[in-house]
Parts: structure tokens; sequence; C-alpha cells
């Protein structure tokens, strides 16, 4: 990069589903060749990004950041193909044959599991972030601030009750709360229940009498 270009950093906006349909792509379907997505054009070979995914359902609720990993791209701005094994692979749609394209490979050290759930971006760096696009430029010193954020906040398999790893379905969450409810700060477990939400507890105020209930609902 030295001598030509100083290199950039962004980020990349999808939804879970994209990031893991296509990893280490920057993809949009829905626009034509005519028709190159807002900042695609930005990302040359050697830059770099950090996926960060949102989930619809909990816009209005605490704001955070869900990190997916780091990348470097490796192969600028295209329209083509979405080949048939990425299709059948990642289950996306038979329709989606051709999207815009940035290629990219894993930087660095990556979340050992993902999603990395960090402050949400836009507190960490003091302004909007995001409007209506997928990608969105930052400085460098801000990239390596996030990058260091969710490193340090990933998860400790060794940490979850009864487990000792990731859960991987709603039943094993709900399970390790009941199980390991003492050692996750829970005090009692009042309800468990099929409907949202999935659990009704509660935890003891230590500088107060009375106990304050919490609901736990598994997406």
């Amino acid at each position: 990069m030295s001598g030509k270009r100083d290199r950039k950093y962004f980020i990349v906006k999808h939804d879970l589903h994209s990031f893991r349909a296509l990893p280490g792509i920057i993809w949009r379907t829905g626009m034509p060749r005519s028709k190159v997505p807002r900042n695609f054009k930005q990302v040359k070979i050697g830059d770099r990004w950090i996926e960060f995914a949102y989930i619809k359902d909990e816009i209005d609720r605490e704001r955070c950041s869900l990190i997916m990993g780091f990348y470097e791209c490796t192969r600028e701005a295209r329209y083509g193909d979405v080949s048939l094994r990425r299709r059948r692979s990642a289950w996306i749609d038979d329709w989606i044959d051709r999207a815009w394209m940035i290629e990219g490979k894993r930087y660095g050290e990556q979340p050992r599991y993902k999603p990395v759930s960090v402050p949400s971006i836009q507190d960490m760096l003091g302004r909007k972030v995001f409007e209506r696009v997928t990608i969105m430029p930052i400085h460098g010193t801000e990239f390596i601030r996030i990058r260091k954020v969710a490193l340090n906040r990933q998860l400790d398999p060794k940490m979850i009750p009864h487990l000792g790893r990731e859960p991987l379905n709603e039943q094993e969450v709900l399970s390790i709360v009941v199980g390991g409810h003492s050692a996750l700060g829970i005090d009692k477990i009042i309800e468990v229940q099929t409907r949202f939400p999935d659990m009704l507890g509660c935890i003891q105020e230590r500088s107060a009498t009375h106990r304050p209930k919490i609901s736990l609902g598994v997406r």
C-alpha cells in the first residue's frame, strides 16, 4: 500500500443471515450491473473492514452491536454470479443468482465465537454511523479500537455453566440458565414457559429489600 494509496477502513453492515451465507464477502442484490451500490467502489485491495451484524427486532431495545469478524479486501467490487455451490451451502434463495460483491480474507485474530456483542458502534465512535448504506468509512484508529473491544469481550466458553461451550440452540440456553442461574447472578427462577418471554426470574438487590423481576426471551 505504501507509496500509492493509504489503506482505508470500513464498517460493513448486513443482517446475520447475509454474513453467514457468504462469509468474507460484501454483497448486495437487487441492483443492476449499471448501478454500483453506494461506497462499493471505495473499497480497494488491501483495505480492511469490520463485519457488523444487526438484528431487526432489537432496534428499540438497549443499543448494542454484533461483531462478526475482520477482513482485508482481496478482490474489488464486481457484478457477477453467486455460484450455485455457495447458494446451496448457504440456503440462499434460488432466485438470487447475481449480485454486486467485494471479496476479502480474514485479517488477524478473529473472535473464537461469533457474533460478539459490544456497546453500540455509534456510541463508541460518538457519531451516527449508518443511514441506508452497507459500507461506511471509518478511521484506522477507530478500526483498531472496535477490534480491541470485540476481542476483549468475546465469549469464554469455560464460564458457561455445565456446558463449557457456546450453546447451540434455544433449549440449551434455557437449560444453562435453569441449571446455572446462581453462577449467572440470578437468585430464583420463577417460571419457564413456551411463549415469549421464555423465562421469568428475579435478582436480589444487595442494597435493597425487594427483588426486581427479570425476563429472558430467547430468539
